[in-house]
């Protein structure tokens, strides 16, 4: 008898596309599945739309609390060995949670296993299909950074009797910690993980699943089928709003601080510092964008502290294969004020613990 496998579905004001999304679950080769669907205090038609499919999903409504609660909801009424998340307005390819259910079983080593991720837009025309590299930052701080070298083994994975899709897996703590490269509704993972890792943190506006996965690969190796699994909407403008990435910025701020206090032993100095440079250097554009000097010049001199402590620089960043290239601007800068720095603390306490204090959140 095949494991069953939870998929949670949270749903707000999502009536044009629930049904979709819900379709292409019931679609999956894979049977033996539960579908749970948050309706999270939706005021269009949300319900309505979900009427015929109540049969064949499990179903719960509440008052709007976010998606981070909705997911909590959804793994407390979860029976399944393995879990997955799908947003109301993206669709799965039908293989999906077949080859993730037989990439775990295959690799019990393995607590998790994401994939690559195809795009759309709003009306649902294709726009990339290997779209996991332009999705996310960390590709783009780190241009060199590829899954093959993030992770340190590799296998093949047949999709189809004359196909067959790369597999890698390995530890992924450190590379994950600069930065997150995890697509939600492409993740499949055990559901025992959740005793030792705990749930999402609803506390957090955003950034809720980088802080999960973030526990989850402290605890756990990671695999990733690089093929184009899920199939995402992309909305116009979407996070591109000035209000939008300084809730970012402060909630990844407050993910790494809690990784910090919590996961310490797993963080070197040298990836703090390389870390913390990348998003206070972060935090002052979304300063300058607000036109928020105070906060700009406080957020300068941290970045310079961090910058100024990575073992200098271009030896620590060769190590994630970024080479560093500074403006002159900013080169002159460095220099100008590399004397007026806080040196690192002397107590014996975890180094650069303490510059993460209340103030930089």
């Amino acid at each position: 008898m095949s494991d069953l496998v939870s998929v949670v579905i949270p749903a707000y004001n999502s009536a044009p596309f629930v049904y979709a999304a819900i379709s292409s679950v019931l679609l999956q080769s894979y049977e033996a599945i539960e579908i749970i669907v948050i309706n999270d205090g939706s005021t269009d038609d949300t319900g309505a739309v979900l009427e015929p499919l109540r049969p064949r999903v499990r179903y719960r409504q509440t008052a709007n609390q976010g998606a981070a609660a909705a997911r909590n909801l959804g793994l407390e009424m979860a029976a399944g060995r393995y879990v997955a998340f799908l947003d109301a307005d993206d669709l799965w390819h039908p293989c999906k949670i077949a080859c993730q259910v037989d990439t775990l079983t295959q690799h019990p080593r393995l607590g998790a296993v994401f994939t690559n991720i195809a795009t759309m837009n709003a009306a649902g025309e294709l726009i990339d299909t290997n779209a996991l590299h332009k999705h996310y930052r960390l590709f783009k701080n780190y241009p060199s950074l590829s899954l093959r070298r993030i992770f340190d083994q590799r296998a093949a994975l047949p999709l189809a009797p004359t196909k067959s899709i790369d597999l890698f897996y390995g530890d992924i703590f450190e590379h994950l910690f600069l930065g997150n490269f995890i697509p939600t509704p492409s993740i499949l993972f055990r559901r025992s993980l959740l005793e030792t890792t705990g749930t999402f943190d609803s506390t957090l506006d955003t950034q809720e699943d980088y802080d999960l996965w973030l526990r989850m690969a402290g605890r756990a190796a990671f695999g990733v089928i690089d093929y184009p699994l899920p199939l995402i909407r992309r909305w116009p403008h979407q996070l591109t709003q000035l209000s939008g990435h300084v809730k970012i910025t402060n909630d990844v701020l407050r993910v790494i601080r809690n990784q910090v206090q919590t996961n310490y032993h797993q963080i070197s100095r040298e990836l703090l510092n390389l870390r913390m440079s990348d998003l206070c250097l972060e935090k002052c554009k979304t300063e300058i964008g607000a036109r928020n000097y105070r906060c700009l010049g406080r957020f300068l001199l941290k970045w310079l502290h961090f910058f100024h402590h990575t073992g200098y620089i271009r030896r620590s960043r060769d190590r994630y294969l970024h080479p560093v290239k500074l403006t002159t601007l900013a080169a002159k800068l460095y220099r100008l004020l590399r004397l007026m720095l806080v040196r690192p603390p002397t107590e014996k306490t975890f180094p650069g613990a303490c510059c993460l204090d209340e103030r930089i959140v």
